[in-house]
Formats: structure tokens, C-alpha cells, sequence
């Protein structure tokens, strides 16, 4: 979920993602709902990532274009 400075705009995503043997790569989609100022949208989104390893047991730093 994000906000914007100085808007009511928000946006909410529900993502499945599968990952590569290795479980460096992955790849994915899900559900977008987003409310602007007077509307209320639905969207799909797409997305691949590739994990970077991990620093510690539980930070997992990764690259993902959306």
C-alpha cells in the first residue's frame, strides 16, 4: 500500500509469485485495487524479480521491475 503526499490516492496488491530451482529468479501476478480521488479501479499486475541472497535469516534484498 502506498500514499501520496498530498492525496487521498491509494493502492492495495494481493501477488502470487513462483520461483526458479535455484530460487533466485522468480516471476508472478495478482490483483491491484486502487482509489483515486473519485474513482475506485481494478487492475492486474505482471511482475519478475531476481533475488540478490540474503544478508541475514530474515532480509532478502531483491530487484523487481513491475
Amino acid at each position: 500500500m502506498f500514499f501520496l503526499e498530498g492525496d487521498n490516492s491509494w493502492q492495495v496488491n494481493l501477488d502470487a509469485a513462483l520461483t526458479g530451482r535455484r530460487h533466485t529468479f522468480y516471476a508472478g501476478a495478482g490483483l491491484a485495487l486502487a482509489e483515486g480521488a473519485e474513482t475506485m479501479d481494478t487492475g492486474l499486475n505482471l511482475f519478475v524479480g531476481l533475488q540478490l541472497g540474503r544478508l541475514s535469516s530474515s532480509v532478502r534484498p531483491f530487484i523487481e521491475p513491475r
